[in-house]
């Protein structure tokens, strides 16, 4: 989906999820490839998420660390 006049506010990128959960940004591309993380809109191509795929993606990080 595209953002049009949507505040980004409150939104993270991929980069920004890697950093806060401290995971490589290529696990999250290929949780986004595969559909387990969707981004809330698109900004030219650049993915923004919102806080429940935050939680999401804390939750198959945990699970890929564990096994």
């Amino acid at each position: 989906m595209e953002a049009t006049t949507t505040s980004l506010s409150g939104l993270y990128t991929i980069r920004n999820l890697a950093e806060l959960l401290k995971i490589p940004a290529g696990w999250l591309r290929s949780w986004v490839n595969r559909g387990w993380l969707v981004p809330e809109c698109e900004v030219h191509r650049l993915a923004y998420f919102g806080f429940e795929e935050l939680t999401v993606a804390r939750r198959l990080a945990e699970l890929r660390r564990t096994g």
